[in-house]
């Protein structure tokens, strides 16, 4: 099989994995310019861009316009610039020279290197590096005519921790992650993959980042995700550095009900879910009032209390941040108006 055939083939599996990885919800094409640095250009289904070669980078089939309303599905674009190499390889080593001049970092703009064994006609490693970060991460080599070169290189063994291995994604997570860093407001943190890092959870900052979040989307009525992840659903996000918070709920006619996520490194680290009573705007306002002033304190499992006029908060909960639960209240002139029961602790030490 010629090379060109077999790069063709690999780059059809990878639009196979996301769209299969996002169950449907991404879209993969040809850049439209001729001279673009970009392979592959990814965004949410919903966004039109013509012409789109949705399947097959190999054959292109041009598409009618079937989406148009890019400001209700959000139109932010992913594009990446695809390295493949072909193996099997016996220095168990990879690199990539990238011609210093010729690239052009930008915030949206990956660079996505793949190893394709022809053996086993598999793809085994994939790494997704965001242009900003590999210019400065990439080794920085002189050449002849003045010019430099940028150097990628990796171990293919997945146990070798070098300064690419946290970027390494699993095949299967490829679309949700792809979908997810184009749903963030401010993109999933690519510093760290879940793949190889198991580092020990530091609870001090982990709370400290859990209250941060909690400050900064529902007690402060944060603009939620346009299009949430699960049908019907309200959700908020908050990201700082190697840490992501998700808050997913449903809200009914007498009940509300949701879960808190925090990922560290894109690993599910610790989850809350609660189930609370609607209730009157006034009272919902207290409540956020009431999670401000307590942020330190109330749904971690402890016992603490605010008062305001007429009304009055508590929080009666027992356990620690790895595990714990507990029940919040409103009372009105003594009188219980408002229940919330939650449970929550570490998934992973």
């Amino acid at each position: 099989m010629k090379l060109i055939n077999i790069e063709e083939n690999v780059k059809n599996r990878i639009i196979d994995l996301i769209t299969e990885g996002s169950e449907d919800r991404l879209i993969s094409f040809k850049p439209s310019k001729e001279k673009s640095v970009a392979d592959l250009i990814v965004k949410k289904r919903g966004g039109y861009n013509p012409p789109i070669f949705s399947k097959r980078l190999g054959s292109p089939i041009k598409t009618k316009k079937v989406f148009s309303d890019t400001s209700k599905f959000g139109g932010r674009e992913l594009s990446f610039q695809i390295n493949i190499f072909i193996g099997p390889e016996k220095n168990k080593n990879i690199a990539k020279d990238i011609l210093q001049e010729s690239f052009i970092p930008g915030k949206d703009f990956y660079l996505m290197f793949v190893y394709f064994d022809e053996v086993k006609q598999s793809i085994s490693n994939i790494w997704i590096i965001p242009s900003l970060i590999f210019s400065e991460l990439a080794e920085l080599k002189k050449i002849e005519n003045n010019k430099a070169i940028l150097r990628f290189e990796s171990a293919l063994n997945l146990e070798t921790k070098d300064k690419y291995a946290r970027f390494l994604i699993k095949q299967k997570e490829l679309g949700n992650f792809l979908l997810e860093t184009i749903n963030a407001k401010n993109g999933v943190n690519f510093l760290r993959n879940n793949f190889l890092y198991d580092e020990a959870i530091n609870l001090d900052k982990l709370k400290k980042f859990i209250i941060e979040s909690r400050e900064n989307t529902y007690a402060a009525d944060s603009k939620q995700i346009e299009n949430p992840r699960i049908s019907g659903s309200v959700q908020l996000e908050y990201q700082k550095a190697d840490y992501f918070y998700q808050d997913i709920y449903f809200a009914g006619s007498k009940i509300f009900i949701g879960q808190e996520t925090v990922y560290f490194n894109n690993r599910p680290v610790w989850a809350m879910n609660y189930l609370g009573d609607i209730a009157k705007q006034e009272i919902l306002s207290f409540l956020k009032l009431s999670l401000l002033k307590l942020s330190q304190e109330c749904r971690f499992g402890k016992k603490c209390q605010f008062e305001k006029r007429e009304l009055e908060y508590q929080d009666n909960g027992q356990g620690e941040l790895d595990l714990f639960s507990g029940k919040e209240s409103i009372y009105q002139k003594n009188k219980n108006i408002y229940n919330l029961t939650y449970q929550g602790g570490l998934l992973l030490e």
